[in-house]
């Protein structure tokens, strides 16, 4: 006979489970991205709201990338989707970077400075990934 597709339908549970992982990935993903783009601290100009506006609005911002991050390693966890908790971690990297950089560049320290501690990290990250490819592996399985 005919399979019901709609929602509450009687059906096809089983048949769209193999999409619970991707689209978890994807979402926390875009997400996670959304939010880093929003927490950077060059993002807007502050001439749009002033200055104390603008740095009470990137405090909320940063607040809601860490909630995030936080909120996605233990559901991740918890869930047990470790491609959930990977982009979760990978995106706390991110994050930690992004913030280092803005805190290097106020500080006026050389950019040769930063440019040389971030080609050095990736490096070791690299090496990093080339003896855990089950790291990235997660992200795409099923």
């Amino acid at each position: 006979g005919k399979k019901k597709w709609m929602v509450g339908g009687g059906g096809g549970a089983e048949e769209i489970r193999c999409f619970e992982s991707p689209v978890a990935v994807m979402g926390s993903l875009t997400l996670y991205l959304a939010l880093l783009i929003r927490s950077s601290k060059y993002n807007y100009p502050t001439y749009r709201t002033g200055k104390q506006e603008r740095l009470r609005i990137l405090r909320i911002q940063n607040i809601l990338m860490v909630a995030a991050l936080v909120g996605g390693l233990l559901l991740g966890s918890l869930t047990g989707s470790p491609g959930m908790t990977n982009t979760a971690l990978t995106f706390a990297v991110l994050y930690a970077g992004e913030k280092y950089s803005e805190m290097h560049l106020e500080r006026g320290w050389s950019g040769w400075l930063l440019v040389l501690g971030v080609s050095g990290f990736a490096y070791k990250l690299a090496l990093w990934l080339h003896e855990h490819p089950e790291f990235l592996a997660t992200v795409f399985k099923v």
